[in-house]
């Protein structure tokens, strides 16, 4: 008779110890899943920040050439040294003189 009721509970035991394992696999699963996902849109993001970076490169040279372009106009343009013909110019309409 003690044996009969070891068995049942050694049977009791590994029905929990299947379902345990079973819950730990799907939770697993889940979590592979999720890891799955994160790769993909961390991909997607790398490639997005690799064209974000190259266009701020462009513009950042861009500006850079237009500034000395800009630089260079305001250099030929100066009157007087520190006076630009065009703030001199500017202040004659402001005041009603042009």
């Amino acid at each position: 008779m003690a044996f009969a009721g070891q068995g049942s509970t050694l049977q009791t035991h590994n029905v929990e110890l299947v379902k345990c394992i079973e819950d730990l696999r799907e939770k697993r699963e889940e979590v592979h899943r999720q890891l799955m996902e994160e790769e993909s849109e961390r991909q997607k993001l790398t490639s997005e920040l690799q064209q974000i970076q190259r266009r701020l490169n462009q513009i950042n040279e861009s500006i850079t050439r237009k500034s000395a372009t800009r630089n260079e106009y305001d250099k030929n343009w100066l009157g007087e040294p520190g006076e630009s013909a065009a703030t001199s110019g500017s202040s004659d309409i402001s005041s009603g003189r042009a």
